[in-house]
This record gives structure tokens, C-alpha cells and sequence, in this order.
């Protein structure tokens, strides 16, 4: 999977709104180089609290954003160092 502008858009929304600290994270994300795992985890906990905060619809389905954040906490999730 291929890190999209959209995704991008939004993982950067994300960061400086919850943890602007993991700022350092997103050469590594726009560049698919794995990093740290315990940054990895970090990044797909805000990530997380934003699709549980603001991903769903009233009928507790995914909306656009929600996608958007699945899409990436997936894509992050491929940066875990082996």
C-alpha cells in the first residue's frame, strides 16, 4: 500500500492536534523506512483515538475520514522494525 496525499493530509492533522512531538515520525512514514516500535505503537494510538473519536457515522459505520484512518493505522503498523 502506498502512502496517498489524503493519508498524508490526515496523519499530519492528527499529529499536531493529539502529540505534535511525533512530528519526527513522518519522514520515516512519507519514506516507508521502518522505525522504533515503540513510536510505531505511539503513532497508532493517537491514530486510533482519532478514528474512535471522529471516524464513525451515527450509525457506528466508518465515514470517510474513518477509512482514512483504518488505511493508515494499517500502513504504519508496516513500519515495525522485524
Amino acid at each position: 500500500m502506498k502512502l496517498s496525499q489524503e493519508m498524508l493530509k490526515v496523519l499530519e492533522e492528527v499529529i499536531e492536534k493529539r502529540k505534535p512531538e511525533l512530528k519526527r515520525l513522518l519522514p520515516y512514514v512519507e519514506n516507508e523506512q521502518p522505525f522504533e516500535n515503540e513510536d510505531v505503537i505511539a503513532l497508532c494510538l493517537e491514530l486510533t483515538h482519532e478514528l474512535c473519536e471522529y471516524g464513525f457515522d451515527e450509525k457506528n459505520r466508518p465515514n470517510r475520514r474513518g477509512k482514512v484512518l483504518y488505511k493508515l493505522i494499517s500502513y504504519v503498523n508496516q513500519l515495525l522494525k522485524d
